[in-house]
């Protein structure tokens, strides 16, 4: 399986992103994994990112 450019993951949870982000990492799913704690948190990122999670 070819990995995807760039992840974003949003959960207001840091132990939630910190295990999804160890564990997409191992499995190698993502070139790029952003978080974001809210949802206006990933707005703002949305709004500001270079290299979008499109």
């Amino acid at each position: 399986m070819n990995a995807i450019n760039h992840l974003l993951l949003i959960d207001d949870s840091e132990a939630t992103n910190n295990f999804h982000n160890r564990l997409l990492g191992k499995l190698h799913f993502a070139t790029t994994i952003s978080i974001c704690k809210n949802g206006q948190e990933a707005l703002d990122f949305l709004t500001d990112c270079e290299t979008c999670p499109f």
